[in-house]
């Protein structure tokens, strides 16, 4: 069981009111205080990339971290042609991959999409995925009134499992860009953990150089000034978003094209690192 307590915080990117029940597996979590809107979160996010199977199975943890519960309900990828949530079961050592119409997660509370319970499956790939590429998935997610709202999430492509993630990822995001131009990386980032996380750095291959930014105002001016870290605090949240701090990405060597995602590593000052899927997309167009 996954236990996730948080104490303050977080800007509704979400507005996903209470779910009908349906098809329940989750992880009781508690919320220190209540979201006035649903936000979803992500960890833990990665496809197997040594697998040689019709169906390639694809991992991640949702986190609902607002007073509301909501449905999975739906996915697709264009990665692939066909994606499921499916229920995975065994029996005399064979496993079957079901299909899944929706799955709840309740307010506070997180749903892990991993086996031996469950997985999305891809199949049909529209293209060879190896180590160190990233696909991009969007989930539906419906509200009590059937009302459906997309959840875009991006996943690395990974030799291995990657380590428990740190930090809970919601809405992350980069603005398309050509080559040589430059772009940035957004998202909401939740520390659920006792201690303080300091990010010292972050990396994108396709960037030549990668920077942590804030904006400030210097008199009647707007400024973009580089920072030593970021701090998400034990327990809460901080924003990175086009007002305020950010993950800037220069020099870039290729285009960063809607519908792809990136990876971008986040560096702590233990050493530790976590990969996070960014998808390529203008989210302040979608919002409106």
């Amino acid at each position: 069981m996954l236990k996730i307590g948080l104490l303050a915080l977080v800007v509704g990117l979400f507005a996903l009111p209470a779910a009908a029940q349906h098809d329940h597996h989750h992880h009781h979590g508690d919320m220190g205080a209540a979201h006035s809107e649903s936000v979803i979160a992500v960890s833990n996010a990665w496809m197997p990339a040594n697998v040689d199977e019709r169906v390639r199975p694809v991992y991640l943890t949702l986190h609902n971290l607002g007073v509301a519960a909501v449905q999975v309900v739906g996915i697709e990828s264009p990665d692939a042609r066909v994606a499921q949530l499916q229920r995975l079961s065994e029996s005399y050592g064979t496993v079957t991959a079901r299909r899944v119409r929706s799955l709840d997660i309740p307010p506070g509370e997180s749903l892990s999409i991993s086996a031996p319970d469950y997985q999305i499956g891809l199949s049909n790939l529209r293209r060879n995925l190896m180590e160190g590429d990233a696909i991009t998935l969007r989930l539906m997610i419906a509200d009590e009134m059937g009302e459906e709202k997309p959840l875009i999430v991006g996943v690395p492509v990974l030799n291995a499992a990657p380590p428990s993630s740190r930090l809970l990822v919601t809405a992350a995001w980069a603005r398309p860009a050509d080559q040589g131009t430059v772009s940035a990386a957004y998202m909401l980032l939740t520390n659920p953990a006792d201690e303080d996380a300091v990010i010292v750095s972050a990396a994108m291959a396709l960037a030549g150089l990668v920077e942590l930014h804030e904006m400030v105002m210097q008199g009647d001016v707007m400024r973009m000034n580089p920072i030593p870290a970021l701090i998400v605090p034990a327990g809460e949240s901080a924003a990175l978003e086009p007002s305020g701090n950010h993950i800037m990405l220069m020099d870039l060597q290729a285009a960063l094209v809607e519908g792809n995602t990136l990876l971008v590593t986040l560096t702590f000052d233990d050493g530790s690192q976590q990969i996070v899927g960014v998808p390529v997309y203008n989210r302040t167009l979608m919002m409106e």
